[in-house]
């Protein structure tokens, strides 16, 4: 894989001294190790020294990333927030003579899609199969409101 340098009996491989020398430079190299004990402990602290800067620009790319990802979900969030919140919210209402369950919806469902989609809630809710309702029946209502109640 990487050509091997044997310098005096340490084995370096050929891109770490290229970039060692590279780096710094022959004559620094000689004139700092005397020994093949101080060029050997020269190779591995400037590799050593090597793996930690690229382990710590790693890391700062790593934290720098997840900074930016959650200030822009702040961002985003607090954008969205100019939109009014509206809360689900369940009341009883006793059915009255002529009331039908159409004009129930109509009278507490203005945040629906649809008139037939709150009927069909308002029967789910009270376990209804028919549409029809009686006089002095209780039923519950589901409605919208952006005000909360605690």
């Amino acid at each position: 894989m990487f050509d091997i340098i044997h310098l005096n009996r340490t084995v370096v491989p050929n891109i770490l001294f290229d970039r060692l020398v590279f780096l710094q430079g022959d004559d620094y190299m000689n004139k700092v190790c005397g020994s093949n004990l101080s060029k050997r402990r020269y190779i591995n602290r400037r590799r050593r020294q090597m793996i930690f800067r690229r382990t710590a620009m790693i890391a700062a790319i790593i934290i720098s990333t997840i900074t930016l990802i959650g200030a822009s979900r702040i961002i985003t969030h607090a954008e969205s927030s100019n939109e009014p919140h509206y809360y689900k919210y369940y009341t009883s209402v006793i059915v009255m003579p002529g009331d039908t369950l159409p004009s129930i919806a109509e009278a507490y469902g203005d945040n629906y899609d649809s008139l037939e989609a709150h009927v069909s809630e308002i029967m789910f809710s009270n376990h209804l199969s028919d549409p029809v309702v009686y006089p002095g029946t209780s039923l519950i209502v589901p409605y919208y409101s952006s005000e909360f109640v605690n």
